[in-house]
């Protein structure tokens, strides 16, 4: 560079390039979320990620190893007993103007001690420009504990918290590729969906299925709750306790689900022949609607060749209710297809 016609004295270098590197350096306390996204308002972009405080003091709480995360997240392998969603931060794409926004109203104390050493860093929740408060999600690594925990702290009476009695555990995963075995648990799906009351709103949401081990595959393969994260800033976490009668099936698990697309006959041939000579089939989210009173789960199917440019195409969207599966060019038309809607 000092060799370098191209610099003048207006030229300027940017040495933090990356969102998180940029955050980390202005505040290294924050544990900074491990996925962070762009924001588009009035033809400008705005990456926006999550800074967390984190505690392994803190009196009169459970400790959880941090699990389920991104490799490039804060807070992967972590063991702590005090979690808080404390900053959101922006960094312009273009300027790389750096804004960091406390997220609390006071009630975080290991921020306010920060706040108290660093007094011009942060700024207050008023100040969050209003262009960008809509279009913020709910902290996407925060999620990912909350909705394991969920599975024990959902009762509401002390004696089935000390029994275990009534838990639940993230549904395990769907198979991505046909026949592919799966231990991992289901991610969630961000999806509109209803959110409290008959509200709509878009929301990231997770399959809880009976059972009290870590292990997703050994929980019972039926769904016993949709855990729901309000992306709106003001938002929180809902959760839809799956409600059937006494002589009613058991709702559909996201695994079941994939045993009756993939036990589909018609589908089965499809499979077959696409699934061979250059090209493979893979499957999008398998996400959760509901349609009325009934659950339909509605995933993409999708062909993809083998070489190293592959170009993936959309085969259909199959949706599946009470063991009926349905395949159709779009998620609307296979939902009626099922619902009759």
């Amino acid at each position: 560079p000092v060799l370098s016609s191209e610099l003048t004295a207006d030229s300027e270098l940017l040495y933090r390039r990356s969102i998180s590197e940029r955050v980390g350096a202005l505040a290294p306390f924050l544990a900074l979320d491990g996925d962070p996204y762009p924001i588009i308002t009035d033809g400008r972009i705005t990456w926006a990620i999550d800074g967390y405080t984190t505690a392994t003091t803190y009196p009169s709480a459970q400790f959880v190893t941090i699990a389920g995360v991104p490799a490039t997240s804060g807070l992967a392998g972590r063991e702590v007993n005090y979690l808080h969603a404390a900053v959101k931060a922006t960094v312009d794409a273009e300027t790389g103007e750096t804004h960091l926004y406390r997220m609390d109203d006071g009630d975080d104390p290991v921020l306010d001690v920060w706040a108290g050493i660093y007094p011009e860093l942060l700024e207050s929740l008023d100040q969050f420009p209003d262009t960008l408060r809509s279009l913020v999600r709910y902290p996407a690594d925060l999620w990912a504990v909350q909705s394991t925990l969920l599975g024990r702290y959902h009762v509401d009476s002390a004696e089935q918290l000390f029994n275990g009695t009534g838990r639940w555990a993230v549904s395990a995963a769907a198979a991505t590729t046909v026949g592919e075995p799966t231990t991992s648990p289901a991610p969630s799906v961000d999806q509109f969906t209803v959110l409290a009351g008959n509200a709509d709103g878009f929301a990231s949401v997770r399959p809880l299925g009976p059972g009290s081990a870590s292990n997703p595959t050994s929980t019972r393969d039926e769904l016993a709750a949709l855990a729901v994260a309000d992306h709106d800033l003001a938002g929180g976490i809902h959760l839809r306790v799956a409600a059937v009668g006494p002589d009613a099936l058991p709702l559909l698990s996201p695994q079941v689900a994939q045993s009756a697309i993939d036990a589909d006959p018609e589908i089965a041939r499809a499979i077959t022949l696409l699934n061979a000579n250059g090209s493979k089939v893979q499957f999008g989210p398998m996400t959760p609607v509901l349609a009325g009173a009934r659950l339909v789960w509605v995933r993409a199917i999708i062909v993809t060749g083998t070489g190293s440019s592959p170009a993936p195409r959309l085969f259909g969207v199959a949706a599946v209710s009470d063991g009926a599966v349905a395949v159709e060019d779009t998620a609307g038309a296979a939902i009626a297809a099922l619902t009759g809607a």
